[in-house]
């Protein structure tokens, strides 16, 4: 791999004075849990508001481009009581960060190649996009109830009361983040337009607190607001559409507010203490929006640090629990390896190390077909590269690209009869199933051959250490 590609994640400034952001890093770790309402009303009255009167829509006053003329009829409707706000340059000139570029690269097929995809996992993922594009709701939302979501099938013997019937969000917000990772935003791309219209929808969802769970019921809820902020914060990071700024900071806002402030990680409702699952989702929404300029308090990463110390196990702390105290688990390895990587653990640390031996004991087509355990797998895989990369690359690749339906009305997509697929529906499937298969242009490869200030170097005790 060319050694320019080798990029960390830039560093971004402290909080500035009067950001909304800043006012939660003084928040003392031991914070009670009512102390949600008071620190999101902090945020709020120092938020800079919309115009007055005005609606977060994203329509064509905004002088952005329409998608192909076929989806003209649907496109219509989503527009019916939205304002369109002009877009303004605000926010400076509209520089991609780096760890996106790949997405829009004139050579894309040949990075593509060049990090272990094919034209097989290209074709596939095309077709899994025109498959989300034609079954996008008029009023720009993905419905879980139509494509098979909220069914209980008591994965790991527990009822979860039909979770995902309701998580309009989150199966939208991941629908919108596999068109993103393609390089489609609301301003350009074949399918800008579908992205404009899931925007506008859940912006219309937001809640006056910042958060997009929507109608979501307990067990989804917090799952579905990440979701969709994180779809929002990685269309504002790749446009730095100032229409999209003060909805993530009021997301993000409630993320924050919404961590147990003595175990650092979040669960089904704020302020409980955390689990693994929910953790990943939350902290790829801090790190989106991180990436965009909204910086993120340093007492809410210590946090996230302090939750996933409390779940590693292992020699080198490589592996992970669900909750702390907990056997380890794979899937959820998975999602800590990601969480560490996103943190800054540097290349080549042997938790990663160990983290990959344990993720080779079960891959792709072996085990349980679990989606979710193979997105993350594959995201944490692609930053270890070198022999764990590849060796897992090869059994994603045939078992990912073989389960997608490949005819009639249901071609692009994939099946919900993997482990979690009955909650989430189709749309869920068909977009982890993308994201997992877009995972070579998606974000940059985060390690460089050099030391960098800010990596996580201890993962089992005591603070983290800086090279």
């Amino acid at each position: 791999m060319p050694a320019a590609l080798l990029q960390r994640f830039a560093t971004l400034p402290p909080p500035t004075e009067g950001d909304d952001l800043g006012l939660l890093s003084s928040v003392p770790a031991g914070s009670p849990n009512n102390t949600l309402p008071r620190l999101l009303r902090e945020v709020m009255e120092t938020s800079s508001p919309l115009k007055k009167g005005a609606t977060a829509g994203l329509s064509s006053s905004a002088g952005n481009t329409v998608g192909p003329a076929n989806r003209g009829a649907r496109s219509g409707a989503s527009k019916v009581g939205l304002t369109g706000i002009p877009r303004t340059d605000a926010d400076g000139p509209k520089t991609l960060p780096d760890v996106y570029r790949l997405r829009v690269a004139p050579n894309r097929i040949d990075v593509t190649r060049g990090n272990g995809g094919t034209a097989e996992t290209e074709a596939a993922v095309k077709a899994a996009l025109k498959w989300l594009a034609d079954n996008q709701d008029a009023d720009g939302r993905w419905n879980p109830r139509s494509h098979g979501g909220g069914m209980e099938t008591k994965v790991l013997g527990r009822d979860r009361q039909g979770a995902g019937s309701h998580a309009d969000t989150a199966v939208s917000g991941l629908a919108l983040l596999a068109f993103l990772a393609s390089g489609n935003t609301h301003l350009d791309g074949p399918y800008s337009e579908d992205v404009r219209r899931g925007l506008e929808y859940l912006l219309r969802t937001q809640a006056p607190d910042g958060n997009l769970g929507g109608q979501a019921a307990a067990f989804e809820f917090m799952y579905s607001h990440a979701m969709a902020a994180c779809a929002l914060s990685e269309a504002y990071g790749m446009t730095r559409d100032t229409r999209l700024r003060e909805p993530v900071r009021r997301a993000v806002a409630y993320t924050i507010a919404a961590q147990d402030p003595t175990g650092g990680g979040w669960r089904y409702r704020p302020g409980d203490p955390g689990d693994t699952s929910q953790l990943g989702w939350q902290l790829m929404t801090l790190k989106s929006a991180e990436l965009a300029g909204i910086p993120i308090p340093e007492t809410t990463r210590q946090g996230i640090i302090r939750y996933l110390r409390s779940v590693s196990s292992g020699q080198y702390g490589g592996r992970a629990s669900y909750r702390p105290g907990e056997s380890p688990s794979r899937p959820m390895t998975a999602e800590a390896l990601v969480c560490w990587q996103f943190l800054g653990l540097r290349g080549q640390h042997p938790a990663g190390n160990e983290a990959g031996d344990y993720l080779l004991e079960e891959t792709p087509g072996e085990g349980d077909y679990n989606l979710y355990y193979w997105y993350y797998a594959t995201l944490g895989m692609y930053q270890l590269q070198g022999a764990h990369w590849q060796r897992w690359n090869d059994a994603m690749r045939d078992a990912v690209v073989g389960r997608q339906v490949k005819e009639g009305p249901l071609a692009g997509s994939w099946d919900t009869n993997a482990l979690w697929g009955g909650y989430g529906g189709r749309v869920y499937t068909t977009a982890l199933a993308t994201l997992t298969l877009e995972v070579y242009y998606r974000f940059l490869p985060l390690f460089a051959e050099v030391a960098h200030v800010g990596q996580v170097d201890n993962l089992s005790h005591g603070d983290d250490r800086t090279n």
